[in-house]
């Protein structure tokens, strides 16, 4: 998330500006492509961030960060893994902040 806020916070567009390029930062980071694959709302903010032009490559693999950090399926003594966004990650790209 963007963190808390009191109650008599305002916000300008300059925080919005701020959010926008953390939101940027964030969706160069290897494992973000999980936002890519969330769908809807988070798909939608992700395009947005990074543009089409980076689509091909979220089909392309997983990231190194996916074994130790992302989600596992195990099925029929196979185990598999991909990019999972946390609960956080997902309120962050949202925009959301607590009062």
């Amino acid at each position: 998330s963007l963190g808390y806020k009191p109650p008599t916070f305002s916000t300008v567009y300059a925080d919005y500006v701020v959010y926008e390029q953390y939101r940027q930062e964030f969706m160069n980071q290897p494992h973000a492509r999980a936002a890519l694959l969330h769908g809807g709302l988070i798909w939608q903010l992700a395009l947005h961030s990074i543009g089409f032009d980076a689509l091909p490559s979220v089909l392309d693999s997983i990231s190194q960060e996916a074994v130790p950090f992302g989600l596992m399926l195990s099925t029929d003594g196979q185990t598999y893994f991909n990019d999972e966004l946390s609960e956080e990650e997902v309120d962050f790209i949202c925009g959301t902040y607590y009062i």
